[in-house]
């Protein structure tokens, strides 16, 4: 599956890129602009402790906070941008990977028009995500804590037992991170199934929020689902290491915080496209291979009857 999505994404690099590039260069903007006098501000204190010694530490924090009171309004305006056009631009690299699977060219104008169209419904999704999310979270934090409880007052009844329930604390405690990030990363899946469903099949918000747990929560792919979530989950890590890494030491030798703005945006922009892309092929797996989605019915659910025709003449 993987080999199918770099291929696409190598094919077709700069036509997703350019779909990603519209939302990605003014919010990086937006962050840049509202961000840039602390990341200049942490550049100089790591500057003066690295010549001063750490008792300059304090000193420089206390200037930080004085930058950071600054930069929230534009960051929050840049995030709220990018509630509405980040996933628009999602939704055309959705369209885009579909035109490939029909064998057309992925065309700027026409993956828009489609993801244009299906945005309410996309947005509508989002919202529903968004309310399931705090509601898992909530649910989540609450079994955490009775379960804290619950070891406490064990640990303080028990005091034979104390060193017992430390160890059974702590187990429980990894155990409980690790269920979290599968979770999360088997949610990831599901959202993003729900999300190309509704914009490639024309499916409802409803039908593609619950059809898509049943697809990512199967027996039949639900390890498969795992490996290739925690898969996406690995090479974004290393993306983000790497490029992070460069853009910090290129601000750092630099002394600018553009350069790491830079960096950041570019790694940001080919794992984005990359990941859309992966997430589409797995789901054309799914619903090609092992549901029996015929291409050409989903040819006209993106495009229409008669647009789709007249490309194939």
């Amino acid at each position: 599956m993987f080999d199918r999505a770099f291929t696409i994404y190598a094919r077709n690099a700069i036509p997703f890129s350019s779909l990603l590039v519209v939302v990605i260069v003014p919010f990086w903007v937006l962050q840049y602009i509202g961000s840039r006098d602390l990341i200049a501000a942490y550049i100089a204190a790591i500057s003066h402790m690295a010549k001063a010694g750490p008792k300059a530490a304090a000193s420089d924090f206390n200037a930080l906070a004085a930058h950071s009171t600054g930069f929230g309004p534009l960051i929050a305006l840049g995030y709220l941008f990018g509630l509405v056009a980040l996933p628009l631009a999602s939704a055309a690299v959705v369209v885009g990977v579909s035109q490939v699977y029909l064998n057309l060219p992925v065309r700027f104008a026409e993956c828009y028009r489609a993801a244009l169209r299906r945005l309410p419904h996309v947005l509508i999704l989002i919202v529903m995500w968004l309310f399931a999310m705090i509601g898992a979270a909530i649910a989540l934090t609450l079994v955490i804590s009775i379960a804290a409880f619950a070891i406490a007052v064990a640990t303080g009844l028990l005091a034979h037992a104390r060193t017992f329930f430390a160890i059974l604390g702590v187990v429980v405690g990894v155990a409980a991170v690790c269920a979290i990030v599968a979770a999360m990363t088997m949610l990831y899946l599901a959202f993003a199934f729900s999300f190309v469903s509704t914009v490639l099949e024309k499916t409802d918000p409803v039908r593609a929020f619950s059809s898509a747990f049943a697809r990512i929560f199967s027996k039949h792919q639900f390890w498969r689902s795992a490996a290739v979530g925690i898969a996406l989950v690995g090479i974004g890590l290393g993306v983000d290491i790497v490029f992070l890494g460069v853009g910090a030491y290129a601000s750092y030798a630099t002394k600018s915080p553009l350069a790491y703005f830079i960096v950041s945006g570019l790694a940001g922009l080919m794992f984005s496209a990359f990941g859309y892309i992966a997430v589409s092929v797995y789901y054309y797996d799914v619903r090609v291979r092992r549901e029996g989605l015929d291409l050409q019915l989903l040819a006209d659910q993106i495009a229409g009857v008669e647009t789709t025709a007249r490309r194939l003449i």
